[in-house]
């Protein structure tokens, strides 16, 4: 897993796996459900999911005890993408 932390939420555990996120019953451990986006991060806040893949994509999930379900997906600009001037002020503490 990539930079995974299992979570406790509500009688679930989110985890990360080599695939992306899956969900846990806390008492038994079985697999609720699992949803591929690869490896990634993630946050749970406000009841969301909030998951930063390793490909760039920063996605606004609900996942819920029955799946995971996508309710809004971007890619923030990489740092290599901006424009050079930014990037050697930046380098210099400015």
């Amino acid at each position: 897993p990539w930079l995974g932390s299992p979570t406790r939420v509500g009688d679930r555990v989110l985890i990360t796996t080599t695939n992306g996120l899956a969900a846990l019953d806390w008492k038994t451990g079985e697999t609720l459900w699992e949803e591929k986006v690869g490896r990634c991060m993630y946050t749970v806040a406000d009841g969301r999911l909030y998951v930063r893949t390793q490909r760039g994509a920063m996605i606004l999930a609900e996942a819920g005890p029955k799946g995971y379900r996508s309710v809004s997906e971007f890619t923030p600009p990489r740092p290599e993408k901006a424009a050079p001037l930014l990037r050697a002020s930046v380098r210099r503490g400015r």
